[in-house]
C-alpha cells in the first residue's frame, strides 16, 4: 500500500507534464486556428443563446395569445349556448301549450259529444 502511494504524485506529476506539453505542441501547431474557432464558436454561442431568448419570449407571446382567444371562444361558446337554451325552452313551451289547447280541444269534444248524444 506504501509503495502505491508514493508513486502515485509521480504519475499525477508524469500526466500533468505530458498533457501540458501536448498543449504546448498543439498550441504552436494549431495556434492561431484554435483560437479563430474558439472565437467562431463564442460568437455562434452568443447568437445561439440570443436567439433562444427571443424564442421563448415569443412562445410566452403565443402562449399569452392562445389562451386569450381560449378565453374568448369559450365565452362566445357559453353566449350562443345560453341563447340554445332559451330558443329550446321557448319552442317547448309553445309545445306544452299546443299540447294543452289539444286537452281542452278534446275534452270539449267529448263535452259536444255527450251533450249531442243526451
Amino acid at each position: 500500500m506504501s509503495r502505491t502511494k508514493l508513486t502515485e504524485p509521480k504519475v499525477i506529476g508524469i500526466h500533468n507534464d505530458n498533457a501540458s506539453k501536448i498543449e504546448a505542441i498543439k498550441e504552436l501547431i494549431f495556434g492561431e486556428t484554435i483560437h479563430e474557432y474558439d472565437s467562431e464558436f463564442l460568437a455562434l454561442k452568443k447568437d445561439l443563446l440570443r436567439k433562444k431568448k427571443e424564442l421563448e419570449s415569443l412562445i410566452k407571446k403565443v402562449k399569452a395569445d392562445l389562451d386569450k382567444a381560449i378565453n374568448d371562444l369559450g365565452s362566445d361558446v357559453d353566449v350562443k349556448l345560453s341563447g340554445l337554451e332559451k330558443d329550446l325552452q321557448q319552442r317547448t313551451d309553445k309545445l306544452d301549450s299546443a299540447k294543452i289547447d289539444k286537452k281542452i280541444l278534446g275534452n270539449l269534444f267529448i263535452k259536444m259529444g255527450e251533450k249531442i248524444g243526451q
